[in-house]
């Protein structure tokens, strides 16, 4: 009987940042999706929202506009459905990248009054939860 191994997930994540360095999106973009399949067979969907961010830019960068607004509404669900709390700095950042790429998405594919809407909105909630962060005491958010 083989034993199966999980891939080496480290070793994948700098190969992928590798090609991404070098302008080689789409092999970058291979890898971010085999690495979305293995986190989410292993660890479920909400594990993978670095992978979902770094494979919006590598989409964003071959000018794949449509599927990078798909992933990233997607990570945008994950993102916002987790409470906000003193550990929260994280995901609260990921959220801002995020807002700010499904912008360049929306600019690529000509939605630009969408996207300053979008814009908008994301500074509005910003200040929201800096004034949630100082309510509750957690002023680094």
């Amino acid at each position: 009987m083989a034993i199966q191994t999980q891939p080496d997930m480290s070793k994948m994540s700098l190969e992928a940042e590798t090609y991404t360095s070098i302008g080689q999106y789409s092999k970058a973009e291979e890898l971010y999706k085999r690495m979305i399949d293995i986190t989410q067979h292993h660890e479920g969907t909400e594990a993978t929202s670095r992978e979902l961010y770094n494979l919006s830019a590598a989409l964003i960068n071959q000018e794949k506009y449509k599927e990078a607004e798909v992933t990233l509404r997607d990570l945008l669900v994950q993102l916002t459905s987790r409470l906000v709390d003193g550990n929260s700095d994280h995901f609260l950042e990921q959220e801002a990248g995020a807002v700010g790429l499904l912008c360049r998405a929306l600019k690529g594919q000509g939605k630009s009054e969408e996207a300053e809407m979008l814009e908008k909105n994301a500074a509005d909630q910003q200040k929201q939860l800096q004034a949630r962060g100082n309510a509750y005491g957690l002023s680094q958010l």
